[in-house]
């Protein structure tokens, strides 16, 4: 992370430090420290993580906590835990899901307070709480998601958590254009959702980010559909509509200041069939999801990369 830092700084450009509090995918040492540890355990991580770089002046946003609220994904069993634990709420809990809740009840507020007291000399460093699957509201693969997600926001923010930005993960399929059968059946008002979703986190007062930005042609971990035309959803122009789609609700809503993605060339990408949910690799091509702007082959730009130029001129077709 170091030479990243430093050639960020180097080439003039800023950082975004991710994450310094993960609820899964955690070493077995820190998930199986004894409970009434725990907080203290996090507090020190937070600490020596962020004191590392509080005076590097390539750092400007730091991911404080990631993915914290439950799912509810309609074909996934392992993204069902929302009520999982006694002490259920909005918070994804218990063994194998979080390694902080509900030990720690209050890790969410322990992290942040933790990262603005560290970073206390640097006021212009935002903190950012980042989620997936709450990008709009109109999702039906987890219908309540954008709820959860602003009302355990709202809510921190009006307890005082200093929370400055919200982070839209952004991990998409082509289906989210709303063509195709696929994509019209399920997506068709998914676009339509991103708006008033963007502006009711800016109404509380936060900077709006997307944060991990990619479409596949499919969910991720999932092969490409066959190439039917009849279900041609995950096509480059639904891709590229996806891409422009967001792009364009960015540039419309005032308090969205970033707009990231998770790689940009097909060559380098989590997407492309090598990884699964448990953490095992698969290196299965039929799920190579090309989920980005240039190709693999000679970085070539795609439809999607002259969509976003074409918005950005303001000369979208």
């Amino acid at each position: 992370c170091d030479r990243i830092f430093d050639w960020a700084h180097a080439q003039g450009l800023k950082v975004r430090f991710h994450v310094a509090a993960w609820g899964d995918w955690n070493p077995d040492w820190m998930v199986d420290t004894p409970p009434a540890q725990k907080a203290a355990l996090l507090e020190r991580t937070v600490e020596v993580a962020l004191a590392h770089y509080a005076d590097h002046p390539a750092l400007l946003y730091v991911d404080v906590v990631n993915e914290a609220v439950c799912d509810d994904v309609v074909f996934t069993p392992d993204k069902q835990n929302c009520g999982n634990t006694e002490a259920a709420g909005l918070l994804k809990g218990g063994p194998g899901i979080s390694s902080w809740y509900p030990d720690v009840p209050n890790y969410i507020d322990l992290a942040f307070h933790t990262a603005r007291r560290v970073l206390a000399g640097r006021p212009e460093v935002k903190l950012v709480y980042n989620d997936y699957n709450f990008e709009s509201q109109q999702d039906p693969v987890d219908r309540n998601k954008a709820e959860r997600v602003y009302e355990f926001v709202a809510a921190a923010v009006a307890r005082g958590v200093p929370i400055d930005v919200i982070g839209l993960q952004a991990h998409l399929s082509a289906f989210h254009a709303g063509s195709g059968i696929v994509g019209g059946l399920l997506f068709r008002q998914w676009l339509a959702g991103v708006p008033p979703q963007l502006k009711r986190f800016a109404d509380l007062g936060l900077e709006v980010h997307f944060t991990e930005l990619d479409v596949g042609c499919n969910f991720p971990t999932l092969p490409c559909p066959p190439s039917v035309p009849l279900i041609a959803d995950s096509g480059d122009e639904h891709q590229a509509d996806v891409y422009a789609g967001l792009l364009e609700a960015c540039l419309q809503e005032p308090a969205c200041t970033v707009f990231q993605m998770w790689g940009s060339t097909d060559r380098y990408s989590w997407r492309d069939g090598s990884w699964t949910l448990d953490g095992g690799g698969t290196g299965d091509e039929s799920k190579n999801q090309r989920a980005h702007i240039f190709d693999a082959e000679s970085f070539a730009p795609k439809e999607s990369a002259w969509a976003l130029a074409r918005t950005l001129q303001g000369l979208r077709s």
